[in-house]
């Protein structure tokens, strides 16, 4: 063979083993750079997966992860879905006392009181189950106002049982740091106060019309216990109508309503089961003699109103009470009374009036500093106690005409000073005149009182 073909010959041969093995190290290269890349898609994906994992779990963190909120409707503590809610809020009340004329009925001492005291603990639990705690601690002494479970079913029918406001007295049942004045009138006496029971409520015809149904032990005028003194219990009832509430007509701050109770009561000659009747001074004024007691049927009948329109509001409520009487030497006897009162409103600054405080368009606060909302408050109410009352002996009458009068007429009025939706402070002057109840079948001396408040609420 020709040397230049075998040399040719053998390079070629050579060339191609080097191809050959170039060739053979590409796929292996190319093999470990799938493979690499397979690895990579797996990090990848399972860094995709751990991604989509943290999210998942961040959610459901969230989901179970309470919220805290603060603010002028007290402090909250709500779970994310909202399904469960519970409010810590209170109210304080620091009163001052001051009776001009040292002749009312018992010749009071000027003080300051501590009129409420009152920590809140209210929520909701699913939405739809509610619950609301307030003892008060204000007077010196310790009672459980409100104690109650509400099942909220529908804003047509909701169901409350434990103790709470009976459904009766308009004014008893305004909120008691949305009162105009330092103390409740005069029909006040006449209505019950906290009671224990069931009670069915709510509202229809779009919001128009409220009712409220409640079976309840029963309670003295003006008065709240937590026991009963008989198997007999209380029916109460209340309609309250604002038909023009949803529209623009001068009406739409019209409300009116009546309110119906009727039971058995009874007591013994040392535990009487009736009521003492109070000034808005807070002094008695009717005194149901030693013996007598609370003996059989009781049943009140209360036609109430309020009406709001803009700066200006009214309210007015009448209530009449009977209940059978028996003194200790076994004389049954209807003991009646009525009482009536007119309240009128005007918020000086302009904001708008209604059944609960102003809310101040240029509000106090610390960063901002307003004047607050101004209110001119005014009323006039009326007690009168039937004259069978003092019919008979000194044995056997109900009540002694030299101690207690036949009726009590009262006059007021005060300013109220809104800071903002969470401090007030109330002026009020009252003076209330009587009919009997003086020695010797004369009237008992004219009571004059100044009142004060300064109240925190949150």
């Amino acid at each position: 063979m020709h040397p230049i073909r075998t040399r040719i010959l053998v390079g070629a041969l050579a060339a191609s083993a080097v191809l050959v093995s170039a060739i053979g190290k590409a796929d292996d290269d190319l093999s470990q750079l799938k493979e690499q890349l397979h690895e990579l898609d797996q990090k990848i994906r399972i860094l995709q997966r751990q991604q989509e994992l943290d999210k998942e779990a961040a959610a459901e963190k969230v989901k179970e992860t309470p919220t805290v909120s603060t603010g002028k409707d007290g402090f909250w503590l709500r779970s994310a879905d909202n399904d469960y809610q519970i409010r810590i809020g209170g109210v304080i009340q620091a009163d001052a006392r001051v009776y001009p004329s040292k002749t009312t009925p018992t010749s009071a001492t000027d003080s300051f009181v501590m009129r409420k005291v009152r920590p809140v603990l209210e929520g909701v639990f699913l939405q739809n189950i509610g619950f609301r705690l307030m003892p008060d601690f204000g007077n010196g002494t310790t009672v459980l106002q409100d104690a109650y479970v509400e099942l909220m079913l529908d804003k047509a029918f909701n169901i409350r049982a434990g103790k709470f406001k009976a459904p009766f007295g308009l004014e008893r049942l305004q909120q008691d740091v949305d009162t105009e004045f330092v103390e409740r009138g005069l029909p006040t006496n006449l209505s019950p106060n906290r009671d224990t029971g069931i009670q069915l409520g709510g509202s229809v015809l779009a919001s128009t019309l409220y009712y409220q149904v409640g079976v309840l032990n029963g309670v003295a005028d003006n008065s709240t216990t937590d026991g009963d003194t008989n198997d007999e219990k209380d029916l109460v009832a209340r309609i309250f109508a604002e038909p023009f509430r949803n529209g623009d007509s001068w009406l739409s701050g019209l409300g009116i309503g009546i309110a119906y109770a009727h039971g058995v009561q009874t007591g013994t000659a040392t535990s009487s089961n009736l009521a003492t009747y109070k000034t808005v001074g807070q002094e008695n004024f009717f005194v149901f003699n030693t013996g007598a007691f609370a003996d059989g049927e009781r049943t009140k009948l209360a036609p109430q109103f309020y009406y709001y329109n803009g700066p200006f509001g009214l309210l007015g409520e009448y209530v009449d009470s009977r209940q059978v009487v028996t003194r200790a030497t076994n004389q049954k006897r209807d003991f009646d009374s009525k009482a009536w009162q007119l309240n009128g409103f005007w918020v000086l600054t302009g904001e708008d009036a209604s059944f609960r405080n102003p809310t101040p368009r240029r509000p106090y606060a610390g960063s901002n500093p307003g004047m607050g909302a101004l209110e001119l408050v005014t009323r006039y109410g009326v007690q009168t106690i039937n004259e069978s009352a003092f019919v008979g002996t000194a044995a056997t009458r109900l009540a002694n005409p030299n101690v207690s009068v036949r009726e009590a007429r009262g006059a007021g009025i005060g300013i109220n000073w809104y800071f903002n939706r969470n401090f007030k402070v109330q002026l009020n002057y009252d003076q209330t005149e009587f009919d009997g109840g003086g020695p010797g079948g004369t009237d008992m001396q004219t009571e004059k009182t100044v009142f004060t408040r300064v109240q925190a609420n949150f």
